[in-house]
C-alpha cells in the first residue's frame, strides 16, 4: 500500500486517527522482563504517536511516511517508538523498545 492516501487527509480530520500495533513491540516488552503491561506501554505510545502525527500531517510534509521518537521514562527506563503513517487516517506502530 502506498504510504500516503491523498484522499485520506480530509477523512482524518473528520473521523479521527486509527492507531494499530504490530506484535514486534510486545516482543521487546517480554524480552526485557519489565514490570509494565502491554496496555500501559501501548496507551502511552499511542498518545505520543497521535501528537507527533498531528504535527506532521498538519504541516503538509507528505515526504514523511514514518517517524521515530524517544519517550520519557516509563517503568524507570526511556523508550523509543517507530510509527508508520499508512494513510492520513491510519498509523501503525511498528515497534517500541526500551533504550539500553
Amino acid at each position: 500500500m502506498n504510504g500516503w492516501d491523498p484522499t485520506g487527509r480530509a477523512d482524518a480530520e473528520e473521523e479521527g486517527l486509527t492507531v494499530s500495533f504490530t506484535k514486534h513491540g510486545l516482543d521487546h516488552l517480554v524480552e526485557e522482563g519489565l514490570e509494565l503491561t502491554q496496555p500501559e506501554v501501548e496507551a502511552y505510545v499511542e498518545m505520543l504517536a497521535r501528537q507527533f502525527a498531528s504535527i506532521i500531517l498538519k504541516s503538509g510534509n507528505i515526504s514523511e511516511f514514518w517517524f521515530q521518537f524517544a519517550m520519557d521514562e516509563l517503568g524507570g527506563v526511556p523508550w523509543v517508538a517507530r510509527v508508520f503513517i499508512v494513510t492520513a487516517a491510519e498509523l501503525s506502530v511498528g515497534t517500541y523498545y526500551p533504550l539500553p
